[in-house]
């Protein structure tokens, strides 16, 4: 299995407008790199995907998001941090090559939060940078213009993700050559094909926000009638067996008993937990609508936000009351009322 590992930078707001480039650096906050080897300084490839955290508790939901909360650290000084700290750190403008194409961005802050190109198009006379910035332009590899290409083709796979309802959140199980079972989200059906998400999912809340889809880093394209009829599928470009019910044995992989793991995260630096709630049995997520709050509101049958923790407690309880199976209500319901509850908890958390 391929480990990913989340980087995380804060970024101190610029005292000086004129040296704005991004609105990231004019208010502050946090970026995030997911990446596909163990960060350190000599790493010169582009991350997998990356992103903008407003808050530190924006962090810690954005990579229970994303399935990582367990490989977090807000610690600046831990050595997994280091090398998107030097990236933050280098304001210049930079321009990757990838074939006879080019594009140049204003800045790595700029790349890292997602930002279009200045400037992409096949190559000319001259360099990128001197044609389109003036000053000194870095040079990077061409993995910055193929991740970006390739996030691309995948936005065009996926779609917009947005939904006025909530939606169950199917996942697969998989078991990787060395044995390790992991969980993977559906990202959607055709007729033909299963798509899912490449990277290992382990679940947190009892929702997952739509947002998760703009950082998918790869797909693993399922035949969809060898699966429903075969119940597994193997797809060697992940090196992975993909069922849809639990292989004999399955045991969900816990980064926890990894004892090099856990070397490598906390052999120099404290340990630091950011995952409250893990559910190890066969998780039922719900993906938020767009209209999150006033669904969440409507479940729990709350005209407004609580202002309290314990008002919060108190709806939630009687919402579970009426939903819960045993009392005549219906799983599905009793689940909505959960995520609804969990959704409303981080809110007022991030605010």
């Amino acid at each position: 299995m391929k480990d990913f590992y989340l980087s995380v930078c804060r970024i101190t707001p610029a005292a000086s407008p004129s040296e704005l480039i991004t609105w990231a650096e004019r208010d502050g906050g946090y970026l995030w790199c997911v990446w596909d080897i163990a960060p350190s300084q000599d790493v010169k490839r582009a991350p997998m995907t990356s992103g903008y955290s407003s808050t530190a508790d924006d962090v810690v939901a954005t990579a229970s998001m994303l399935g990582m909360a367990k490989r977090l650290r807000l610690n600046p000084g831990h050595h997994i941090n280091e090398l998107v700290a030097d990236l933050v750190a280098d304001t210049r403008p930079f321009y990757s090559q990838s074939g006879r194409r080019w594009a140049v961005w204003a800045s790595t802050i700029s790349y890292l939060l997602n930002q279009s190109p200045l400037s992409m198009r096949d190559c000319e006379s001259g360099t990128p940078g001197s044609v389109l910035v003036s000053g000194a332009t870095a040079k990077r590899p061409a993995s910055y213009l193929q991740r970006y290409l390739h996030r691309q083709r995948i936005a065009g796979r996926i779609g917009a993700g947005k939904h006025k309802a909530p939606l169950p959140v199917d996942l697969l199980y998989a078991r990787d050559r060395y044995g390790r079972d992991t969980y993977h989200r559906v990202i959607r059906k055709t007729p033909k094909h299963v798509l899912a998400d490449i990277m290992p999912f382990t679940p947190g809340a009892a929702f997952i926000h739509p947002q998760w889809r703009q950082h998918i880093i790869d797909i693993a394209t399922l035949p969809r009638e060898r699966l429903e009829s075969l119940g597994e599928v193997d797809h060697r470009p992940s090196n992975r067996t993909y069922s849809l019910r639990p292989p004999p044995g399955f045991s969900l992989y816990d980064e926890d008993d990894d004892p090099d793991f856990d070397a490598f995260m906390n052999e120099d630096h404290p340990t630091e937990s950011h995952h409250p709630h893990y559910r190890y049995e066969t998780p039922r997520i719900i993906e938020l609508p767009e209209s999150a709050l006033k669904w969440a509101l409507s479940v729990l049958s709350l005209p407004d936000l609580p202002s309290s923790a314990p008002a919060l407690k108190a709806a939630f309880r009687r919402a579970a009351h009426v939903s819960h199976p045993d009392r005549g209500g219906n799983a599905a319901d009793f689940h909505a009322v959960r995520a609804a509850y969990e959704y409303l908890i981080e809110l007022k958390a991030t605010r």
